[in-house]
């Protein structure tokens, strides 16, 4: 990927005070690095000229499920340990998630970079079998 690590590094930072700020905190640093790489993904995307609905369409999904964590982790804010936990590991889960897709999304548009990169001729020998 271009630059997001994983979550799971990161995940049991706790501050002492006040436990539920540190981890909101944590969480709302991570889902903006997922927009961040999305946002990347995208114009990345975008430079390549090339029609990919399916991959674009990834992209706005994994925007529409950090939105969800954010407004999900907003409301927890106000609720019970009990639910406020349950949504802390929900938003956990999704990160994760959405990292992996991410990363698919990268890998895959490595590999279209790639083979616009590569020159014509060796294209079109490809394309036809020959080495």
């Amino acid at each position: 990927m271009t630059g997001t690590s994983k979550s799971s590094d990161t995940l049991s930072t706790v501050d002492s005070g006040n436990p539920r700020a540190a981890e909101e905190a944590t969480l709302k640093e991570q889902i903006l690095a997922l927009r961040k790489e999305n946002a990347t993904l995208k114009a990345e995307l975008i430079k390549t000229k090339i029609c990919a609905p399916e991959m674009s369409e990834e992209l706005k999904m994994l925007n529409r499920n950090n939105t969800a964590m954010e407004s999900a982790l907003l409301s927890a804010h106000r609720c019970s340990e009990e639910v406020w936990e349950k949504q802390l590991n929900a938003s956990k889960h999704q990160i994760l998630k959405n990292e992996d897709k991410l990363e698919a999304v990268s890998g895959i548009l490595e590999r279209l970079q790639a083979v616009l990169t590569e020159p014509q001729s060796r294209r079109t020998s490809n394309a036809n079998g020959n080495e």
